[in-house]
């Protein structure tokens, strides 16, 4: 399931720097102030340019992770299903422990809450860079991404902890939150193309699509 929401482009209270001027606009404004300056940057042989096209890249990749739109969309997601197992993905700590009570991550290895959600028949546990190949978790069949790699190998490895069936017949269920006209929608396309396309949907505004017809 591809979850599609949109960068907000009401409320202005992101500070960032457009051309090198402190400005404050919306997510939208600041998404698109981030894909101009690396326009601006890109197809040089300069050094100097190309330093520039890296750092703007890596403060729009950080800026999605962090969306208050994106977070929503994941949190009312997780609130759906709070009565089931649910493996839940992100690329930051903070959001980490937003998105859940029970964490694992550098700064919050607790063994123990791993071990438990493991073996566990219900219950949320938010994830950063780890829980990936090597890791069986029993009666998982809901993983939700609120963020995730443009690596397609690395997400794979994390879709695969929900695909350990232990009954014949199981269906996993995956759950990818997209920032709709964004980066992310191209890292969500790349990432499920080895997928079966016909098991792919689409749901934006209320509204469910089947991603080949789409």
């Amino acid at each position: 399931y591809i979850h599609f929401t949109e960068l907000d482009n009401q409320i202005a209270n992101i500070k960032y720097k457009s051309y090198g001027k402190d400005v404050i606009g919306t997510e939208e404004q600041a998404y698109n102030s981030f894909t101009q300056t690396m326009n601006y940057f890109s197809g040089s042989q300069n050094i100097k340019f190309a330093m520039g096209f890296k750092k703007y890249m890596g403060i729009r990749t950080n800026f999605l992770y962090n969306s208050s739109s994106l977070l929503k969309l994941a949190s009312d997601l997780i609130l759906k299903y709070k009565h089931e197992k649910v493996l839940i993905y992100t690329m930051r700590q903070e959001i980490a422990d937003k998105l859940s009570n029970i964490t694992y991550h550098s700064k919050s290895k607790n063994e123990v809450d791993l071990d438990n959600f493991k073996i566990s028949t219900n219950g949320h546990l938010s994830v950063v860079n780890c829980v990936q190949a090597g890791v069986t978790i029993k009666n998982l069949n809901r993983v939700i991404f609120h963020t995730y790699e443009s690596n397609t190998e690395i997400f794979y490895q994390k879709l695969g902890r929900s695909l350990l069936y232990e009954f014949k017949g199981e269906v996993s269920n995956i759950h990818i939150c997209v920032l709709r006209g964004t980066q992310m929608e191209k890292w969500a396309n790349n990432a499920c193309k080895a997928l079966e396309q016909d098991k792919i949907v689409y749901h934006l505004n209320g509204n469910t699509y089947n991603k080949v017809e789409w």
